[in-house]
């Protein structure tokens, strides 16, 4: 299921219920992303944010994610 589609890097987001798909331009596929659990807030924060060129995503459990443009992730809480 596909939530949104966000202009990013040069080519899109593709923010889902289950992962986070990295586009090229042309529509190919750069990279993509599992959380631990759906990318839906239990709390009612806002799950996904573009900031620069990181993304920011909270899953069901309240894990935060911090995404680079490469994919490489991190979690900050």
């Amino acid at each position: 299921m596909c939530i949104a589609i966000y202009e990013f890097d040069g080519g899109y987001v593709v923010h889902g219920e289950l992962e986070i798909v990295k586009l090229s331009s042309m529509f190919e596929m750069e990279w993509r992303f599992l959380g631990r659990d759906i990318f839906v807030s239990s709390d009612g924060d806002c799950p996904f944010e573009i900031k620069g060129n990181k993304i920011y995503v909270v899953d069901w459990l309240n894990i935060r994610y911090e995404i680079d443009r490469f994919g490489n992730d991190k979690v900050v809480s």
